[in-house]
């Protein structure tokens, strides 16, 4: 007897679709940054991607509203996510990713192409003034805020020379942070009250108010490193420079800084508020 073609055969089980790249929630664990430090990956460099694919320069949510597109560089996994908690809260802002380091900070610019960066001032390894100058560089488009733990750093002339479009404190308020950020992001610079007080109050008394603004950009790094505890060699090696090179720049940095050794100078940067005390190691 022949088969009844009429009837029904049995369906095939469904297949689940793959996800597409770049949409959707990150493809990384759910796990804490202690687990990425126990695993043997320092948790200051832990990278977190939002599901953005290298050249989204803007996403629209479900509403149609046009994102600005953040990323976060800090060696400090709570500022991190202390910011990423106050800017997912803004119906217009995403962070699109979060870098642990200088190094890590201008890879992800390059790959992410936000709208907005974050960077830490005071950053261990490459400091955030050549992680900006890189960024900059390489996108002189780039709108960057340089963000500082220290009230009274005398980094904000040399990053707003540099092409960065903000300056603020980690003591401001959260509402300052995101106004900051739709501030620039729009076209327009932002600097903490009180940090353009005091630059103001030092252009009219015509002298600076850090023997460090005397200083260059690459006499500013090469120093930066002296006081975090690298040697001449860690020092070349990161810039780029030859030993030679370094120790110009370092032996220019003495003599206008009149001091004579590196421990004088640590006490210096440490007076001044061009480092943080705990970032040395």
């Amino acid at each position: 007897m022949a088969p009844d073609r009429s009837a029904p055969s049995c369906p095939k089980p469904l297949r689940r679709a793959a996800p597409l790249r770049g949409v959707g929630r990150p493809s990384f664990p759910s796990r804490s940054l202690g687990w990425m430090a126990s695993s043997g990956k320092p948790a200051r460099n832990f990278l977190l991607f939002a599901g953005q694919t290298a050249h989204d320069r803007s996403v629209t949510s479900h509403r149609g509203i046009t994102m600005t597109t953040v990323l976060i560089v800090d060696d400090h996994a709570m500022i991190r996510t202390a910011f990423r908690a106050v800017l997912s809260q803004q119906a217009d802002i995403t962070v699109v990713g979060e870098a642990g380091s200088g190094e890590d900070g201008v890879r992800l610019s390059r790959e992410l192409v936000p709208d907005v960066i974050l960077m830490d001032v005071n950053l261990p390894g490459m400091t955030g003034l050549e992680a900006a100058t890189r960024i900059l560089r390489g996108n002189p488009q780039a709108r960057l805020i340089a963000v500082t733990a220290l009230e009274d750093s005398p980094f904000p002339r040399k990053f707003l020379e540099l092409g960065a479009a903000g300056f603020i404190t980690k003591a401001c308020p959260m509402d300052e942070l995101v106004s900051a950020i739709r501030t620039v992001a729009a076209g327009g610079k932002h600097i903490s009250q009180h940090v353009a007080q005091a630059m103001a109050i030092n252009a009219i008394n015509g002298h600076a108010k850090s023997p460090f603004d005397t200083l260059t950009q690459r006499e500013t790094e090469i120093v930066v490193g002296v006081v975090h505890g690298e040697d001449m060699v860690e020092i070349g090696n990161r810039l780029h420079v030859s030993k030679k090179t370094v120790a110009s720049h370092k032996y220019n940095a003495f003599s206008k800084l009149g001091v004579d050794s590196d421990v004088t100078l640590v006490r210096l940067a440490i007076q001044f508020g061009l480092v943080d005390p705990g970032q040395r190691r």
